[in-house]
């Protein structure tokens, strides 16, 4: 993933709208409150098919980072995130597609 696209993960933190981890990613999607999941190269498949299950119609990607750089590059290590608000969820797509 580029610069960027974790520019844009930290915007997203800092205004209170990545949710973090297992537990926060699924009740933002019960709550329907992420527009974007992200799965860390390191997540498993089980935790991948789980909250892909529970997102319907909400897009997922993968990144090419693991835990470790996620955390290195926002301070906060998980193998999953959500993203909750459609214009920066739009942004976070397009750079992570440079």
């Amino acid at each position: 993933m580029t610069d960027k696209f974790w520019g844009i993960m930290g915007i997203c933190r800092r205004a209170g709208k990545l949710f973090i981890g297992h537990d926060d990613v699924k009740a933002a999607l019960r709550g329907k409150k992420a527009s974007l999941v992200i799965f860390s190269s390191d997540a498993s498949e089980r935790l991948k098919e789980e909250i892909t299950n529970l997102s319907g119609n909400i897009r997922c990607i993968q990144t090419d980072c693991g835990r470790d750089e996620a955390l290195f590059r926002i301070g906060k290590g998980a193998a999953v995130f959500a993203v909750g608000d459609e214009g920066l969820a739009n942004s976070a797509l397009a750079a992570a597609q440079d």
